[in-house]
C-alpha cells in the first residue's frame, strides 16, 4: 500500500548575511545549498518542510515494515556529486512559514514575517535561546 503525505508548509533558510532575515514561504521553489565561496565564505541555504500526519493514524495499523520516502525535483544542479548525501533531521520548535519570496538584495527592506536563519517566527523567538551571534540558527 502506498500512502502520500504532502507538505503542509514550507521555506528555506539562508545563513548568507545579507539574506538571514529574508523568509521565503510563498515561493514556489525551496533551496538548498553549501557552497564554499572565497568571496562569500560558506554560503548555506535549508529548506524547512513540515508535514501533517494526522491522516496516517487511519492506517496506522495496517502499516508493516514501513519505508519513508522524500521525493523533491532537481530544478537546477550546481556542483552536486553522485555520492553527495543530503540529511533529514528533525526541528526542535515550532515555525512559522510566512509569505515571503526570494528577492534581490536590493529589495531588503521588503522581507516579510516568517520564519528565518534568525528567527522560527521571523520576529523574536530565536532557534537557538541566548545566542546573541548573526550565524547562528538555520533552523538548529
Amino acid at each position: 500500500m502506498n500512502f502520500f503525505i504532502y507538505p503542509s508548509k514550507d521555506t528555506t533558510l539562508y545563513k548568507q548575511k545579507k539574506l538571514r532575515k529574508l523568509n521565503a514561504g510563498s515561493d514556489e521553489v525551496i533551496e538548498l545549498k553549501s557552497i564554499h565561496d572565497e568571496a562569500l565564505g560558506h554560503d548555506v541555504a535549508r529548506i524547512l518542510i513540515e508535514f501533517d500526519l494526522t491522516g496516517i493514524n487511519d492506517v496506522k495499523s495496517e502499516l508493516v515494515d514501513v519505508k519513508y520516502i522524500l521525493n523533491l525535483k532537481l530544478m537546477q544542479s550546481d556542483e552536486l556529486l553522485p555520492l553527495d548525501v543530503i540529511e533529514v533531521f528533525p526541528l526542535r520548535k515550532p515555525w512559522k512559514e510566512g509569505n515571503g519570496r526570494f528577492i534581490p538584495s536590493s529589495d531588503a527592506k521588503k522581507f516579510s514575517p516568517g520564519a528565518n536563519w534568525k528567527y522560527a517566527d521571523g520576529e523574536s523567538d530565536k532557534w537557538v535561546e541566548g545566542s546573541n551571534t548573526d550565524s547562528t540558527g538555520g533552523g538548529l
